[in-house]
């Protein structure tokens, strides 16, 4: 039979599905990209100039919603530049890859924004117009001027001899421009920097007025604590500035890049990520804020793409895109964030660990207390150390190879209200049964509750397994808090996810993205063994298998009990994970901790802790002053073991404590049966939970106890 040959068409339908899954329905997001170029236009002008942000809100009547068009005094396009930067996905247009500090590093932030109906480019340079209409995959390009010359540079605010561009998405159907998108623009991290640099301004016209106002990042009163030039292991050209601030105020909850705490990474302009990594899960991390500047991170991107089109197989140091298509930050999988996230845990904890201290609160227990609570920590992991051995040595309860004909993953979500989630579909046709048509169906059985944002996606063969399909479904949670159930169905097979809304509900934490420890380092007691957990995402596994090789390399008083680590489908997170477990023997000695899955590597650090540290405890009990809404306290797994931390300020416990004594530190009923009877009972909970989860529970089960 005769080959065929022939190149993959690239349709609308993918078009679509891969500027949704960048831009998320979010007009902010597209407003980030398109406020961007302009600042860009500016810096390869060469000189300053205004923004100006303009969204007209239209009747119901017309065609679309809004119009929302950005403006700039730069340089402007003639026609031909337009088709060549505009017209073509992932083409290295912008000047970036010449050394300037510029961002279009993917080469479809323009395109991607027609995704909320139509985007349009109208511009004048050296006084000739030109326009461009992007509608998905289709273009429309005029250099022909209808309008007089004084009307369009009136509709584009030039002068009679200024050069500059004016963009405007039309926005059509399901994608509202929110309310307050002006207070988002102040806050969100790529547009700071830019909104205090040039005069930005924004308005709102049409059935929703807003008079213009410049937009401004107002940042939060701090101290800075950190100046210094930092290293990247590994990366000896990787020369970062760290600068971080603490807050009056702390911040709650996780980074996001709207929220005030948290480390801007930057490259020469461009802001790549707003994050603390995993820090942001300790108490104390709200209090930071600040950035790393590595202009280093801009040359590992150039020269990716540099070697891609050579056509050169990529370094080790810098095997993939250090920039993820989804504009969310930093890949984590790529071993220069795995170094970066090294670098934010040696110059970070221990100012985390000494603002939790500092600030958990001007009401801590006394020292008699807290070494009461010390001792019964000591007394509790003697005496739970055995459940606790034989539930590591069982290892996790997953649900081993994801075999099932139909899985929808996670079993179980928790959304705050108005939120957005993409479920996965594996779908295994052999398994089905023979009849099945191919066709994909989902439900929620409370729509108000949880809603699906469209049809599941057309199952597609995964390119690791070709015998398993994979669809998406994506879910948006109403106003209101309560439960719903998600189904999904392919042929006479059924599967579902539980959907709890909960606005008081702590965010979890994100699946990881690569092969990775639950931590960045461990603490070993001496002659104890230590158990510690391994994470994959769906995709990693299914294409390299599930058996971890592990390696350690340092004192060798450190040993692996078992070389190899079998990762489990835990579908209630909805990722792989496996454990490992570790002896050490001599105080002191440390050793670096290696998980190899295929071509994929994990890092963590090993110490052993003299057992008289209280880092070193398999259980530490931690006392805040604070609430955390509402939870009485809560137990987990941190670098050298179980972490308790009880909240101080919940109902249920600082009523009885009784006034506080600020001479003498202490409070006046802290040591009342009372209160060493609830302190028992929270403790007693908080362990019995942990245990019952360990070894009952089954995947998108959560105890009550």
């Amino acid at each position: 039979m005769p080959q065929r040959r022939g190149t993959r068409e690239y349709t609308e339908r993918a078009n679509r599905q891969d500027a949704g899954d960048a831009l998320r329905g979010d007009i902010v997001r597209g407003l980030v990209e398109i406020i961007t170029n302009a600042d860009d236009a500016y810096v390869r002008s060469g000189r300053d100039g205004p923004i100006t942000v303009t969204v007209e809100h239209l009747s119901d009547a017309e065609e679309f919603t809004a119009r929302v068009r950005v403006a700039d005094s730069a340089t402007g396009l003639t026609a031909d530049e337009m088709e060549a930067k505009l017209t073509k996905a992932g083409a290295r247009s912008s000047d970036f890859e010449q050394g300037q500090s510029v961002r279009g590093l993917h080469g479809r932030g323009f395109g991607d924004v027609a995704v909320f109906g139509s985007v349009e480019l109208e511009s004048i340079k050296d006084g000739k117009w030109a326009k461009i209409t992007l509608n998905g995959l289709e273009y429309l390009l005029d250099d022909e001027p209808t309008d007089p010359d004084e009307e369009i540079r009136n509709r584009l605010g030039l002068g009679d001899v200024e050069s500059g561009a004016t963009a405007t998405i039309n926005v059509r159907g399901p994608h509202p421009v929110p309310s307050n998108v002006s207070d988002r623009l102040c806050h969100v991290a790529e547009l700071r920097h830019i909104i205090t640099e040039r005069t930005v301004t924004f308005a709102e016209t049409g059935t929703r007025i807003e008079p213009s106002r410049r937009l401004y990042y107002e940042s939060p009163t701090c101290d800075e604590v950190v100046r210094k030039e930092v290293g990247v292991q590994g990366y000896p050209e990787a020369s970062a500035e760290l600068v971080v601030y603490e807050m009056e105020e702390p911040q709650e909850g996780r980074v996001t890049p709207e929220s005030h705490h948290g480390l801007l990474i930057c490259g020469g302009r461009a802001v790549y990520e707003n994050t603390l990594f995993e820090l942001d899960r300790m108490v104390g991390s709200g209090y930071l804020r600040g950035h790393l500047h590595c202009p280093y991170i801009d040359d590992l991107i150039r020269t990716f793409d540099d070697r891609q089109e050579r056509d050169e197989d990529p370094t080790e140091e810098n095997p993939i895109r250090l920039v993820s298509r989804s504009r969310d930050g930093l890949h984590d999988e790529h071993p220069f964030v795995k170094r970066l996230k090294a670098v934010f845990s040696e110059e970070l904890l221990p100012l985390i660990q000494e603002l939790a201290k500092r600030h958990s609160g001007n009401k801590n227990p006394s020292d008699s207390m807290q070494q009461r609570l010390d001792d019964t920590a000591r007394e509790l992991a003697r005496m739970l150390a055995d459940d606790l051995a034989d539930l590591d040595e069982d290892g996790p309860g997953g649900e081993g190879p994801d075999e099932a004909p139909l899985k929808i993953i996670p079993a179980r979500v928790v959304m705050q209200p108005e939120e957005r989630k993409t479920l996965t579909v594996h779908i295994r046709p052999g398994l089905i049964g023979k009849d099945w048509d191919g066709e994909l169906t989902a439900s929620s059985d409370a729509p108000a509750i949880v809603s699906l944002d469209s049809d599941p996606d057309t199952p597609q063969p995964h390119p690791d397994d070709p015998e398993l399909l994979v669809s998406r479904i994506r879910v948006t949670s109403g106003t209101s808090d309560g439960n719903a159930v998600v189904r999904v169905t392919a042929g006479t097979k059924e599967d579902a996810c539980t959907v709890t809304v909960d606005s008081e509900s702590s965010p979890p934490p994100p699946p990881p993205e690569g092969l990775e420890f639950s931590h960045s380092h461990y603490n070993l007691r001496p002659g104890r063994r230590r158990s510690v957990e391994i994470w994959a995402p769906l995709d990693l596994v299914i294409g390299s298998g599930t058996e971890v090789q592990i390696k350690i390399d340092g004192d060798p008083t450190i040993q692996l009990v078992t070389e190899t680590c079998a990762l489990h489908l835990d579908s209630a997170r909805g990722w792989y994970s496996g454990r490992v477990q570790l002896i050490g023997d001599v105080v002191g000695a440390s050793a670096e901790l290696t998980a190899v899955l295929g071509e994929h590597l994990a890092h963590s650090h090993l110490e052993v802790l003299d057992p008289t540290d209280p880092h070193g405890l398999d259980l530490q009990i931690r006392w805040a002053d604070s609430m955390y809404k509402p939870y009485r306290a809560s137990l987990e797994q941190g670098p050298s073991g179980l972490v308790l931390t009880v909240y101080g300020r919940h109902p249920a416990i600082y009523p009885l404590l009784g006034s506080y004594d600020e001479d003498q530190k202490r409070f006046e009923n802290e040591e009342t049966p009372e209160v060493s009877l609830v302190l028992a009972e929270i403790m007693a909970t908080e362990i019995t939970h942990h245990l019952l989860e360990r070894e009952f529970a089954r995947p998108g089960e959560q105890f009550d106890v």
